[in-house]
């Protein structure tokens, strides 16, 4: 919950803060982004408990929840930050001896990510910003 607030505060901050310019990435141009995916690769993880032999295998959990700060250094270059914050929790139940012994689990995982951002921006319009991009961090 604090986490879904402190987004919101996140995106009610930037949508007051828009500017107009003559292109979508310029020099000197600070640009903050939040967003919220779907699940990653625990998705995979819950499936894999299914064709496992587990029963009552659910899911649920947040995110992944990103927040992202990036400084144009140049109309191509910009340097940045990039943090990401995502958890799971997983139940199932595996029976033995044709259902005389069950057992239940009850599994959470969450994990964070900090990284250094390098972007290279091409292509750039008034309405469009491609860009490709490396990191380098700690998770």
């Amino acid at each position: 919950m604090k986490t879904t607030n402190f987004f919101m505060v996140v995106i009610i901050v930037m949508a007051a803060n828009g500017h107009a310019s003559a292109q979508a990435y310029e020099k000197e141009t600070n640009v903050i982004s939040a967003g919220y995916g779907i699940a990653s690769i625990t998705g995979f993880y819950s499936r894999a408990l299914s064709s496992d032999g587990y029963s009552d295998v659910e899911m649920s959990g947040t995110g992944p929840i990103y927040l992202k700060f990036s400084h144009a250094m140049s109309d191509k270059i910009s340097l940045g930050l990039n943090f990401a914050f995502e958890e799971r929790e997983f139940t199932y139940k595996e029976v033995y001896d044709n259902s005389l012994t069950e057992f239940s689990y009850k599994e959470s995982v969450s994990g964070y990510s900090l990284n250094a951002r390098l972007d290279w921006h091409f292509a750039t319009s008034d309405k469009v910003d491609p860009y490709f991009g490396l990191g380098f961090g700690c998770r």
